[in-house]
């Protein structure tokens, strides 16, 4: 941060491109309508009241896709998006499919600080792995210059 302004570095400005964005909108529209189209076709048992969280996995998904397409190869960058919209939209499936035989309120109360903690460990953990072995980090080089980003 510098007179009060967060400053990017240029790598992460060029990850977050316009053509990037309008990718994988295009990629998310479609598998989106797709979607739609089998719901509209009563392909599904259930509604989009109980299958809102497909969404949520379809756009993990764009942003893997993208990020394979584009650059040939899986950075962290949009690995770590992907895989984190993949796993909340498994979980709200779930649960608003009637899997499990609890609440999502109860839920949250009894194992969501639990998770709080164990993405917290997991996050400083990452971060310490790639400050101390950054040639075994994997695509480091091309998501940071090596520096703190935000700083």
């Amino acid at each position: 941060m510098k007179n009060g302004k967060i400053v990017l570095n240029e790598n992460v400005i060029m990850f977050f491109t316009r053509r990037a964005y309008l990718i994988s909108l295009g990629i998310m529209l479609i598998l989106d309508g797709i979607f739609f189209f089998l719901l509209n076709l009563n392909v599904f048992k259930k509604g989009l009241s109980s299958l809102w969280p497909v969404l949520v996995i379809i756009t993990g998904f764009s942003f893997f896709l993208v990020d394979f397409f584009m650059m040939r190869k899986i950075r962290t960058i949009f690995l770590f998006p992907s895989i984190l919209l993949v796993l909340l939209g498994t979980l709200f499936l779930v649960f608003s499919l009637g899997v499990v035989p609890f609440s999502f309120r109860k839920f949250m109360t009894l194992l969501g600080p639990v998770l709080l903690v164990f993405c917290g460990v997991g996050i400083i953990a990452v971060y310490g792995f790639q400050k101390f072995n950054k040639e075994n980090f994997p695509f480091m080089d091309e998501d940071s210059s090596g520096e703190d980003a935000f700083c």
